[in-house]
């Protein structure tokens, strides 16, 4: 625009050099004669023309003022309502959310429960069937790493588990493995006390065989029971 603003300014000057010369040689036409006086009737009509011309190029010279300041305006005028608060180059009317950088129209869509692009679909295409870690071990904290794709298995301490072993009571999980405490068992029949209706006959306890003996063998309460050819503890 500077460049064509000193352009006009030297037509435009040179112009008005030549209407001035024009209009001084009208004034004196007289006292060159006849032959003279169509030449200076051409330049008149040239000189006309030259006016013409210089107010088309004094218009466009304003016009072209308004178009800069104009353009001034607009580059020094902001856009009410719409920002981008996390600068990731997506004002907030595309951007779902304008508060995290990461999250815009054309971001990688990620396995984590949010429109990470924006396309209002959430998690489309990219989370994997989860893996299922167990190891049967109820003291241990079973997970999937998917860095390395192997389940990983922590050993627990401190929560509360079973041994599978009547033997003993308060199970704890001990560096990932149950361990409970010993109760006593005076017959060695692997029978603690608490279940063994008799800790002092090793052939007494709740795994023995029932037997016709008028005795409770197995500990389950009853005597003889479902026994053939056995009356009052006796076989006959």
């Amino acid at each position: 625009m500077k460049k064509l603003n000193i352009l006009l300014i030297a037509i435009l000057s040179t112009i008005l050099i030549l209407s001035s010369s024009f209009a001084m040689a009208k004034h004196d036409k007289s006292g060159y004669g006849k032959p003279f006086e169509k030449i200076f009737e051409i330049l008149e009509e040239i000189n006309e023309k030259i006016e013409s011309l210089m107010n088309h190029l004094l218009s466009l010279n304003e016009r072209i003022e308004n178009i800069e300041a104009r353009l001034s305006e607009l580059e020094n005028k902001t856009c009410t309502g719409v920002t981008d608060a996390d600068g990731d180059g997506y004002a907030s009317d595309v951007d779902c959310n304008d508060n995290d950088a990461s999250i815009y129209p054309g971001a990688s869509e990620l396995c984590n429960s949010v429109d990470d692009n924006c396309n209002g679909v959430v998690d489309e295409n990219v989370c994997e069937i989860p893996v299922v870690c167990d190891d049967g071990n109820s003291c241990t904290d079973d997970f999937y790493d998917s860095s390395s794709g192997q389940c990983v298995f922590i050993p627990a301490d401190g929560i509360p588990c079973d041994d599978g072993n009547p033997g003993t009571v308060g199970d704890t999980c001990l560096n990932g493995v149950c361990t409970g405490t010993i109760l006593a068992d005076n017959d060695g029949d692997g029978y603690p006390s608490t279940t063994d209706c008799n800790d002092n006959d090793p052939d007494i306890n709740p795994g023995a065989v029932e037997i016709c003996n008028g005795i409770d063998d197995n500990c389950n309460g009853l005597i003889d029971e479902e026994l053939l050819n056995c009356v009052n503890g006796n076989p006959i």
